[in-house]
């Protein structure tokens, strides 16, 4: 197996980079001595932008709770719904369904929007 020859790339390229820096910075100077022969124009006045509108702020609608007290059954199905002021009756039912039926059966504060 041949070895194949390894080529420095960058003293190839090191010549090169010197002829462009040196058109560049040539350039520059003529560029620059274009410039000053020129005479200066003045800068426009700016124009003011254009204000933006604002969006109308909407404001949420308050919703509205009532709480309950819901009896409910082991696999969540609400059986009947007392109001706020009622915890004894909601209790008292939770009890009764709970040793008639062999079934657990709970209590659970429930909220509920108001229409209107």
């Amino acid at each position: 197996m041949a070895k194949s020859k390894v080529i420095d790339r960058k003293r190839q390229r090191a010549p090169m980079e010197d002829d462009e820096l040196d058109n560049f910075s040539s350039q520059l100077e003529d560029e620059e001595v274009m410039e000053e022969s020129k005479p200066k124009k003045k800068a426009a006045p700016r124009k003011k932008a254009a204000s933006k509108k604002r969006a109308e702020v909407v404001t949420p609608r308050e919703v509205r709770l009532k709480a309950f007290w819901a009896v409910y059954t082991q696999s969540l199905q609400r059986v009947k719904l007392f109001p706020y002021s009622d915890r004894e009756g909601a209790d008292a039912l939770a009890a009764e369904l709970t040793e008639s039926r062999k079934a657990p059966h709970f209590v659970r504060l429930e909220k509920q929007v108001i229409d209107g």
